[in-house]
């Protein structure tokens, strides 16, 4: 689960804001410029998942640096060399990879070279960028460069340009369970996921090699649960939660629908047994009245059945007369 929601995230970032792009240090400095990033993105991630070494219980800050290269030499590019902080503790590459089609978000892992000494690490490409081409590639890594002061933790961050980018995005990724964040310099944009992560953004465009960007970050957290483990868990508790409800509501239907079966058959007993009793009084009443009415006054009461008799078709008029007149 935190590995399938750790490169499912960063995945959906890659591609979302593209990705950051660095030229081998051993080529001629001459050379340099030969591909620029389309597209740029630093994504910041402090807090977000666990440490690849279960050893390692520091608070962690997880680095993506995602970007999109165009080969704007004549020569093909083969790999690319990225400066990365290999010398700090408990640093290790999560992710290496490549963009695999056009169209589809897919993504490849590659071959790499870690040079601690000169804090590097080369990327070789699957297949060689060709001049005019461009190509997608991402690097993530985690180390332990957070500070801690009772609740406070803070962390800096500094970039300089190693090529020419278009659009450049550096992105961070508040700890979710974090109290209140200070951002040196303030973000541009903010915003907020589903989960409760909230983002903050800062865009530049036509940043040139050389160019120099600094950050820092202070934020108030009572524990070191990472964002991952926090997503977990409010989903199982969602998840729990769910399950019980519709539990509770299953159960609650099914009683109700017995209750129901159960109320619809007792009323129409009740039913049958009031219409049943109904008649049964109608029925008796109306002989006994007719008892009466024989006994009180037979004429009468013969001549009352013979209209009846007459009226439900069960005797013709000629038979009506015959029989009234025997009735007086």
């Amino acid at each position: 689960m935190k590995h399938f929601l750790h490169k499912g995230l960063l995945i959906v970032i890659a591609f979302t804001f593209s990705f950051i792009w660095f030229v081998s240090p051993d080529e001629p400095k001459a050379e340099m410029n030969q591909f620029k990033f389309e597209e740029l993105t630093i994504v910041l991630m402090p807090e977000y998942n666990l440490h690849p070494d279960e050893d390692v219980t520091d608070p962690n800050l997880l680095i993506g640096f995602h970007g999109k290269i165009m080969n704007q030499s004549k020569d093909e590019i083969k790999s690319v060399t990225v400066p990365v902080p290999a010398k700090e503790k408990n640093f290790v590459v999560s992710l290496a990879a490549v963009q695999t089609s056009d169209t589809e978000e897919t993504v490849k892992e590659i071959k790499y070279k870690l040079n601690e000494d000169e804090e590097s690490i080369t990327l070789q490409f699957p297949e060689a960028v060709q001049p005019g081409a461009t190509l997608k590639f991402m690097l993530e890594y985690f180390y332990t460069p957070i500070k801690v002061t009772n609740e406070q933790k803070e962390f800096s961050y500094s970039y300089s340009a190693i090529a020419d980018a278009d659009l450049m995005n550096l992105m961070l990724f508040e700890p979710l369970g974090t109290e209140s964040l200070t951002a040196t310099p303030a973000s541009q944009k903010q915003a907020t996921d589903t989960m409760g992560v909230k983002m903050h953004l800062y865009e530049y465009k036509n940043v040139k090699t050389g160019d120099e960007k600094q950050y820092s970050f202070s934020y108030v957290k009572v524990d070191n649960v990472t964002t991952v483990e926090k997503v977990e868990q409010i989903t199982s508790e969602h998840s729990e939660l769910t399950e019980a409800l519709n539990e509770e509501q299953n159960q609650a239907k099914s009683e109700a629908t017995a209750k129901g079966v159960f109320n619809s058959e007792l009323m129409v007993g009740i039913a049958l047994i009031l219409i049943i009793a109904i008649l049964f009084v109608v029925m008796f009443m109306k002989k006994r009245k007719q008892r009466n009415m024989k006994v009180n006054n037979p004429s009468i009461a013969d001549k009352k059945e013979l209209r009846k008799l007459l009226a439900e078709g069960k005797i013709d008029e000629k038979e009506y007369m015959e029989k009234l007149s025997k009735a007086k």
